[in-house]
């Protein structure tokens, strides 16, 4: 008889715990291996929508939506790689050779530096890291504009390019190359530029500069001038450079010491995550908030799911998984590129 009424009470409490402290329910989320794919073998000359660039794992290429390499390189020194263009590079280097999806060449560059690719479009830093050139993809220079510092980090987005330097300094260029607004952190100790990134409509962005403190500044740009929106600092001080990621919806991801910093700037909300290990590697689902981030510890790698609230958080465990490794989403596949081989993963609700 009491083991019923405790039964009862049991049900009782549970049922007023629904009906007071509602939640929503949702189904979970998982990740259902789905292919593997070796990055040696290519299927060179297919014509495909979707194409994924990448560099990791010492390689360079382009993916098709379901992760099927097409074209591959090993990666001689550096690699720049865009949804158009490669380029495989030497530590000294004269000449830049663009080569298309196919492999064929496109263009050459009579130039010394490294190159790399922003928001699709082609520049080149010096090796001193004190001057920086956009070029076509072509291969003609559009501009070229010398630094009082190193640079230290570079974002870009439509026609604007933003670049840090060691001083601390943050300049955004227009389409032209030419100096349109300067920022200088007012706050830390040390003034240095640790990392930026902008909004694809170019209009904000989220820098981080300074030790003692190091700080986080979100600015807009409205009706031709630069506004220091929000900051705050950070948890964290890192002593090189750092993961600023624009993600969907308005929101950037900043790395931290073991952990992650989502900024969503429609509401200035700031959520922190533990991560295990350093991060690699943060990437936006693209019809939802849920975000795919790469991780490493000094034994393995890590995938973690994160959401809101009612969204599946986890871990999915890479165990042996070496350097280099990259993480991307076409649609609901997550595509991990890693010792020399892709792993497709399908997202599902369970």
């Amino acid at each position: 008889m009491k083991r019923r009424y405790r039964l009862l009470l049991a049900f009782l409490a549970v049922l007023g715990y629904l009906i007071f402290f509602p939640r929503e329910l949702s189904s979970a989320l998982t990740l259902t291996p789905q292919a593997i794919f070796d990055l040696d073998v290519s299927t060179a000359g297919q014509a495909v929508d979707g194409i994924i660039p990448f560099v990791a794992s010492g390689y360079a290429g382009f993916l098709d939506p379901e992760g099927r390499p097409l074209y591959t390189e090993k990666v001689r020194y550096g690699a720049a790689v865009s949804a158009e263009a490669l380029i495989n590079y030497d530590s000294v280097s004269t000449q830049l050779v663009l080569r298309n999806r196919e492999g064929d060449i496109r263009a050459v560059i009579e130039t010394r530096g490294y190159p790399f690719f922003l928001d699709d479009r082609l520049l080149v830093i010096s090796t001193d890291r004190l001057r920086l050139r956009e070029f076509t993809p072509e291969g003609e220079q559009l501009w070229s504009i010398a630094f009082p510092s190193l640079v230290t980090t570079c974002a870009a987005s439509g026609n604007r390019t933003l670049v840090g330097l060691l001083n601390g300094t943050f300049l955004f260029l227009d389409q032209n190359g030419s100096i349109i607004f300067r920022f200088e952190p007012p706050e830390g100790r040390i003034k240095v530029a640790y990392g930026a990134a902008m909004a694809p409509s170019a209009e904000a962005s989220v820098v981080v500069a300074g030790i003692d403190p190091q700080t986080a500044y979100l600015l807009e740009e409205l009706k031709g001038e630069l506004n220091n929106i929000d900051s705050f600092p950070l948890e964290s001080e890192l002593r090189r450079n750092i993961i600023i990621t624009d993600l969907h919806s308005g929101r950037f991801a900043i790395e931290q010491e073991k952990g992650l910093l989502v900024l969503d700037r429609s509401n200035l909300r700031r959520r922190n995550y533990s991560l295990p290990g350093r991060l690699l590697s943060v990437a936006g689902h693209p019809g939802s908030d849920l975000l795919a981030v790469l991780s490493r510890d000094e034994a393995d790698g890590y995938i973690t799911l994160l959401g809101s609230e009612s969204r599946y958080r986890g871990h999915l465990a890479l165990p042996g998984t070496g350097a280099g490794t990259s993480i991307v989403w076409s649609g609901n596949r997550l595509i991990l590129i890693a010792d020399r081989h892709v792993l497709v993963y399908r997202l599902e609700s369970v």
